[in-house]
């Protein structure tokens, strides 16, 4: 493990998926495994039609973005990387993409009905994380939904990994799923669902979480 600041590891992350073969090694495939398909069917279960989703850290807007537009919610997605971007813009033609860091970047309060982050949270330094879990309930509306992927394990500063997808380095940061367990819930969440993807006969070891704004 090691020890470096936020600037850096952002910098790690942004210039990882910039430079890196992410699209070669994830997210060609439109179609949702189905451990993924049976959240996202609960989360789409549990919210409007043409609801407006947020998606924190929305890489190149497959499969989850383009699969929630084809139900008829509107999205808006944000990711510190320029090229996830300029990828998800023509993957998914309706939403709405912007370049930037989602720890700094704020929309307004009470106008979501749901925020998707996946896979994302554990790229920022963990002593950040009761913060972004504030920031998204307040970016909700009465009884949204939250649906968000986390570490499962405790890591002593951040991990760095110099050969992600194959070429570039890569950070990541987390705590142990009971810690998220217990923010969310402080935050003012009630969780609905978690499981670690790794139980169900694949993927890697994360926790998955829908929750509800109470």
């Amino acid at each position: 493990m090691t020890n470096i600041n936020g600037g850096q590891i952002r910098e790690i992350v942004k210039n990882g998926y910039n430079l890196g073969k992410y699209a070669k090694y994830f997210g060609k495939n439109n179609q949702l495994n189905p451990f993924e398909k049976l959240y996202f069917d609960n989360l789409i279960e549990n919210i409007s039609n043409s609801s407006n989703i947020l998606d924190l850290g929305c890489g190149t807007g497959l499969p989850y973005d383009h699969y929630l537009s084809t139900k008829g919610h509107k999205i808006t997605g944000i990711d510190i990387a320029e090229n996830h971007i300029l990828i998800a813009q023509n993957n998914v033609k309706t939403g709405t993409f912007i370049t930037g860091d989602y720890t700094k970047y704020k929309f307004n309060n009470n106008s979501f009905d749901a925020v998707v982050s996946l896979y994302s949270l554990f790229h920022i330094p963990r002593e950040e994380h009761e913060e972004v879990i504030v920031m998204i309930y307040g970016y909700l509306r009465a009884n949204g939904l939250l649906l968000i992927t986390t570490g499962v394990e405790d890591t002593d500063g951040t991990e760095i990994d110099d050969d992600f997808c194959g070429n570039v380095k890569m950070a990541w940061s987390s705590y142990g799923a009971d810690r998220y367990r217990d923010l969310l819930k402080s935050s003012g969440f009630q969780i609905i669902k978690s499981d670690n993807e790794a139980d169900f006969g694949g993927g890697d070891e994360q926790l998955w979480i829908l929750a509800r704004k109470i």
